[in-house]
């Protein structure tokens, strides 16, 4: 299996368990950012993200959908 790295200017992502090794159902990934990183708000339609936070603080902004 092959893992896959890739390094920006503000965010290194290393893919650990690429979902093509579990039928789809789920990746690892392992992302460190760099001190005031901002991704744009954004929504995924396939999937969940699920966060583990080793070191510092991370503001995430949710918005819930009413049903």
């Amino acid at each position: 299996m092959e893992r896959v790295k890739y390094g920006w200017s503000q965010d290194s992502l290393y893919v650990k368990v690429p979902s093509s090794t579990t039928n789809g159902e789920l990746s690892i990934v392992e992302d460190t950012s760099k001190p005031n990183f901002f991704l744009a708000r954004h929504h995924h339609k396939k999937m969940t993200e699920i966060f583990y936070i080793v070191e510092g603080q991370v503001n995430l902004f949710l918005i819930m959908k009413q049903s």
